[in-house]
């Protein structure tokens, strides 16, 4: 390789870029090494929910028992922004749900729960609504609970099926 440089300015300018191509070699190779060698973590936030739901025989479909592990039934948003503490904390909860309507297009019950640090009693409204080739689904619910007093929830969702 050296034969090509014939001049002492070219030896010299090869000389220097075998030394500079050297440092750049060894930069990466430390470069790497030290990407390889840091330890990195990427924290993992795990929401484990757990939903037992029993209908119980001689109510015709309209009591059911329900327990629960960390779950919201009703409200599957994310809660980043709550300002109620018990959708950040982990809690078995019971409660009693009947059911006063059912139909395809409505669904209106009351519950009445215990959970490891309160009790609750409330009801929900669900309804269905067509829209051609759109579906809706509007859920109301209230609650009163023992540590917080009165809380109301709704929400409205709006679906289309993409393709058959």
């Amino acid at each position: 390789m050296l034969s090509r440089y014939s001049t002492r300015q070219q030896k010299t300018r090869w000389i220097r870029d075998m030394i500079s191509s050297q440092k750049r070699l060894s930069l990466l190779q430390h470069g790497l090494i030290h990407f390889l060698r840091t330890v990195r973590y990427t924290a993992e936030e795990n929401k484990t929910r757990a939903k037992l739901r029993l209908h119980l025989p001689g109510a015709k479909d309209r009591l059911n028992l329900l327990i629960s592990a960390n779950d919201d039934e009703d409200f599957e948003v994310d809660r980043s922004n709550s300002i109620n503490s018990r959708d950040k904390e982990s809690d078995l909860t019971g409660s009693l749900q009947f059911f006063f309507k059912q139909t395809e297009k409505i669904n209106i019950s009351t519950f009445l729960g215990l959970s490891t640090r309160y009790a609750y009693a409330g009801g929900r409204y669900r309804g269905y609504y067509d829209y051609d080739a759109w579906q809706g689904r509007f859920t109301s619910r209230l609650r009163y609970y023992t540590d917080d007093g009165f809380e109301s929830r709704n929400q409205y969702d709006i679906e289309r099926q993409v393709s058959e």
